[in-house]
């Protein structure tokens, strides 16, 4: 993962594009929200807010989001997915969380 975040890093044609570098997997916000709490705080509980409350008047909720690797694969040429649960641990980690064993 992080090789293909430096070639995408130096990639001009990379610039101002939206390009996905986990996996090509769908996933709801509800499902990412449990995975997290399931790998890094059991103990943590949900709170339900309105995209309006949690963003701003007029955002649109997409529900879920499926991200695909062919763009970032257009662009650098190769680019291996990365397990969501890897993403979920590197990123607590990164925040100075613990992940759960």
């Amino acid at each position: 993962m992080v090789p293909a975040l430096a070639r995408l890093m130096d990639c001009r044609q990379a610039l101002s594009q939206v390009v996905s570098v986990g996996n090509d997997g769908l996933l709801s916000i509800r499902a990412l929200a449990e995975l997290v709490k399931r790998l890094m705080n059991p103990d943590a509980y949900f709170s339900f807010v309105s995209c309006e409350e949690a963003y701003s008047v007029g955002f649109e909720d997409l529900g879920s989001h499926q991200s695909y690797l062919s763009h970032m694969r257009q662009l650098i040429g190769s680019g291996g997915a990365c397990s969501t649960n890897n993403n979920v641990r590197g990123a607590g980690t990164h925040i100075g969380a613990v992940p759960t064993q």
